[in-house]
């Protein structure tokens, strides 16, 4: 598996008019516009929540997929140039701009991340569970998620993906949701829907899928395309064991709040 270039979408608001130009042509196609999200009548704008760092002042996008399990970018959670992890990381589920209490604002307690991403960064490895310290989704529930099947994962396959963050580019806070054809590639999908950074974590979801099941994360943009990693057996597999805390692979490393990270 070749390692491609990426732009990664964890944006700081402080950087932001600097870098505002050179992302938005990168990231912003044209073909397929974001339209806000004004209430969370839909349920999966309701689990969708904004992932902030008090420290960094940067932001991405996060979904409940459990009682306290919020499934998002590896990079939101950890800064490959720097080494650092995430430590002042919040979650609000369910706002629609700035001022929007939401469903609450919550810490963490752990990261789930694989190894193979903190040795390369490589793409098909972009993605974490956030363990929360409250059970939030006993509350409002969570999505599903699920392996695309053999024949929706073969190569060059096209399917209709939807999903919604909190972009850079808006208002912070505010929700942006978008849907255009994704194209399986590799071990990734990828697609012209417009995005930008702080939507980094966002779930994809078949849009034609009357259930709610996460098939992928949105993790990055470029001058072609944008896209994200899908969840295929192995993937489902790890998040699996990373929500219900057994049988972890070897290559899964936990790392506790303010603490030293353990590898299984």
């Amino acid at each position: 598996m070749k390692i491609h270039l990426l732009t990664i979408y964890l944006i700081s608001t402080g950087l932001m008019a600097q870098t505002h130009q050179a992302m938005e042509n990168k990231n912003i196609h044209g073909q397929f516009a974001r339209v806000q999200v004004l209430n969370t009548s839909n349920f999966r704008d309701k689990i969708t929540g904004l992932i902030y760092d008090l420290k960094t002042k940067s932001s991405c996008t996060g979904t409940l997929i459990g009682p306290r399990h919020v499934l998002t970018a590896a990079h939101c959670i950890y800064n490959f140039k720097t080494k650092e992890w995430s430590e002042n990381l919040t979650f609000k589920p369910g706002g629609v701009s700035k001022d929007d209490p939401g469903l609450g604002i919550f810490s963490f307690n752990k990261f789930f991340v694989q190894k193979e991403y903190i040795d390369s960064m490589s793409e098909e490895y972009d993605f974490a569970m956030i363990e929360l310290d409250t059970p939030v989704g006993d509350s409002i529930g969570w999505a599903g998620f699920r392996a695309l099947t053999k024949d929706e994962s073969v190569e060059g396959n096209v399917f209709s993906i939807t999903f919604a963050g909190y972009p850079g580019d808006e208002d912070f806070g505010t929700l942006w949701k978008v849907s255009c054809p994704g194209t399986v590639k590799e071990k990734l999908l990828t697609y012209y829907c417009d995005s930008f950074g702080g939507m980094s974590g966002s779930a994809l979801f078949k849009t034609t899928d009357s259930q709610n099941f996460v098939i992928g994360i949105h993790t990055f943009g470029g001058v072609e395309k944008n896209g994200g990693v899908f969840i295929d057996s192995i993937n489902y597999q790890l998040i699996d064991s990373w929500k219900n805390l057994s049988n972890f692979s070897t290559n899964t490393i936990v790392h506790f709040k303010n603490l030293s990270s353990s590898t299984f």
